[in-house]
């Protein structure tokens, strides 16, 4: 597990006023917010455990995927270079947006699947 200090990038501005407004406008009105689920290292897939992950999740259309895509791929070559990390083959970007609440979390984890064993902690 990685040790030091994670790197991160930041980026001020990103959003637009009026696209910042779009956004918020999606979250305040969603319904859809359901418990956030994990897969677990050993295999058992999709399931809410509140002992590793709290929090709420919703899935945003196209209208709202929109503002973030172009930019989020544009970026990546620079975020790349600012963060450390090596090239790779960009599959599909995950649509999800996550609300914590007071007392949330998610535990130390991967995001590479089965290969949990082989990556640092996030």
């Amino acid at each position: 597990m990685n040790e030091g200090p994670t790197p991160y990038l930041e980026l001020d501005n990103f959003l637009t006023d009026e696209e910042h407004g779009r956004l918020l406008e999606f979250v305040r009105s969603r319904s859809e917010f359901t418990a956030a689920h994990v897969d677990r290292p050993d295999g058992t897939v999709d399931i809410s455990d509140v002992s590793f992950r709290r929090a709420s999740v919703a899935k945003p259309g196209d209208g709202i995927f929109e503002i973030f895509e172009d930019r989020l791929r544009a970026i990546l070559p620079h975020a790349r270079i600012e963060t450390g990390v090596a090239r790779f083959r960009l599959g599909a970007l995950e649509r999800q947006i996550t609300a914590h609440h007071d007392g949330d979390f998610f535990g130390t984890h991967s995001d590479l699947g089965a290969n949990w064993q082989d990556s640092s902690g996030r």
